[in-house]
């Protein structure tokens, strides 16, 4: 009689446990305030923002409606995440020197940890997250590739997503280009000795509205941080540059560093760019099982969804 080899599957509830691991295991979505996440998008779903001032004037009880020109106003994008897949094979004599090797029995041929589960979890859970978080800022579909390159989107910007590889969901960064209304500031490549220049173009082109809001962010490249750092031990930009832990701030405008193409930047407020995904998707399942049943080759598949929106483009500044 054949043996046969059941994998373990992980959905609903336990894929809920899971994938927040996943997806709370990068900068993008660990830390407060990066981007607005929206965790439970079952299809689609329209985002808001709005803006505006409305300003005091003294009391009237018959006030004449026509005096009063500030107003509020509203943008609306709808988000449809994507159905995404990851897969990757293994073997776990990959972790012999790691710490889960103190649960392997003794002798060569022994090298399943009695902690199967948590040692493919714990070894894939990290890369998954990071793997996630690139697709969420650099991902372009090929339909909009094309669509960017026969665009009116200025050219700097037009080269930098020509540059990116076609994938299945658009990113953050196509997401704001391809609208082809975004603040453009041509960029150049990012050294110490041109760092304070480069960012202050980007800070005096972010809208007085958005740095008034509270809310302005630039999104940098993670390769700057080593460059603020070093310039800061020159002690050539301590003036301009914060650096308080892991916080960094250009000005007082914080700076968050997340996965974009080197030398690109993007600054806008943080609650305009948003994160769709559902924990609780039918569709989500993580996989853990044997590539066959005659051979120790382990996969990990996942199966999740991803969504992106920009709102109000026309506020986004992008350095390229």
């Amino acid at each position: 009689m054949a043996f046969t080899y059941s994998p373990n599957q992980f959905k609903a509830k336990h894929f809920e446990e899971i994938f927040s691991e996943i997806l709370y295991s990068n900068n993008t979505v660990s830390r407060s305030n990066v981007v607005r996440v929206l965790d439970n998008v079952k299809s689609e779903r329209p985002v808001t923002t709005m803006g505006g001032d409305i300003n005091w004037s003294g009391y009237t009880s018959s006030p004449d409606i026509t005096q009063y020109t500030d107003a509020l106003s509203a943008a609306d994008e709808l988000i449809s995440p994507k159905k995404i897949m990851a897969l990757a094979t293994f073997t776990y004599d990959d972790l012999r020197n790691t710490r889960f090797e103190e649960s392997m029995s003794a002798g060569a041929k022994n090298v399943t940890s009695d902690e199967f589960t948590q040692a493919v979890l714990s070894y894939s859970i990290p890369r998954l997250g990071l793997s996630y978080e690139k697709k969420y800022w650099q991902g372009v579909a090929s339909a909009t590739k094309t669509a960017i390159a026969s665009g009116s989107a200025p050219s700097n910007q037009k080269t930098v997503i020509a540059a990116l590889a076609p994938d299945l969901t658009d990113g953050v960064l196509a997401q704001a280009v391809k609208k082809a209304d975004t603040i453009n500031v041509t960029g150049t490549t990012l050294t110490i000795s041109n760092l304070k220049t480069e960012f202050n173009k980007v800070y005096t082109a972010i809208p007085a509205a958005v740095e008034q809001s509270g809310e302005a962010v630039i999104f940098a490249p993670w390769s700057v941080r080593k460059l603020i750092k070093q310039a800061n031990q020159a002690e050539q930009y301590r003036d301009v540059f914060g650096v308080n832990g892991d916080s960094f701030d250009f000005l007082g405008i914080r700076i968050e560093f997340v996965p974009l193409p080197e030398n690109v930047m993007i600054a806008g407020r943080w609650s305009d760019i948003v994160l769709g995904t559902d924990l609780l998707s039918d569709i989500g399942e993580i996989e853990i099982g044997k590539v066959t049943n005659y051979g120790d080759q382990m996969f990990i598949k996942a199966v999740a969804t991803l969504g992106s929106v920009v709102l109000i483009s026309k506020q986004k500044v992008i350095y390229a």
